[in-house]
């Protein structure tokens, strides 16, 4: 289901999440994807792995559009995947967890309920910032082997969200992903990219978007 392409007049206060499992944590190293070189490919990590400043220890990234400090870590909802086999692309057993090369896969978080300012604490130490929604790149056409890949990402706003990290620590698969504070409650993920993809938005909404101290600077 795409989001809708009607005008946004106004945003509603996205819903408080459950807390949710970790139930995979990924990282990967640099490598060829098509003719080119992509750190999207990551494996699953079974023991206890740091969360630094920059992101999760051994992983690595190719541009400065992934990784650093507003985008060490990054997190989609692993529901989705079923959504996106039935889509009928050319290859649904490419549409697996861990496929769009994120770090986080955890229960009872989506687009809907993450907003941009979002903090959670990641088992006992870790604290992590929702900094932006992810802006996905031509390359997922690539790696799904689907020219439509991307389009229909986009246009579903099924994008994932990146994190910088508060507070350094160890994640482990089955830690506890909780959120502790909120201070942009209508500002989920979702809103932010309705707000990009809408026909109309009112300059009261584009002011508030475009002035959120939070949200990643050149996102």
């Amino acid at each position: 289901m795409d989001i809708p392409k009607q005008d946004v007049a106004d945003l509603e206060n996205a819903p408080w999440p459950q807390q949710g499992t970790l139930l995979q944590v990924r990282t990967g190293s640099v490598g060829i994807l098509g003719e080119e070189k992509s750190g999207i490919s990551k494996l699953e990590r079974k023991g206890p792995v740091f969360v630094g400043k920059t992101g999760l220890d051994s992983d690595e990234h190719v541009y400065h559009d992934h990784g650093g400090i507003d985008r060490a870590v990054h997190q989609y909802d692993p529901d989705h995947y079923s959504a996106w086999r039935e889509q009928d692309p050319p290859h649904p057993e490419l549409f697996q967890m861990g496929a769009f090369g994120e770090n986080f896969c955890a229960t009872n978080m989506t687009e809907a309920n993450v907003c941009i300012g979002d903090i959670f604490r990641v088992g006992e130490d870790v604290l992590l910032q929702v900094s932006e929604p992810r802006n996905p790149c031509y390359k997922l056409n690539i790696r799904f082997e689907w020219p439509k890949a991307l389009n229909r990402i986009q246009r579903a706003g099924k994008v994932g969200w990146n994190y910088r990290v508060l507070q350094t620590g160890l994640v482990c698969q089955g830690d506890s992903i909780t959120l502790v504070e909120r201070p942009h409650p209508r500002w989920s993920v979702m809103n932010v990219q309705r707000v990009i993809q809408a026909k109309s938005v009112p300059l009261h909404l584009l002011n508030e978007c475009a002035n959120l101290e939070i949200l990643t600077a050149k996102f």
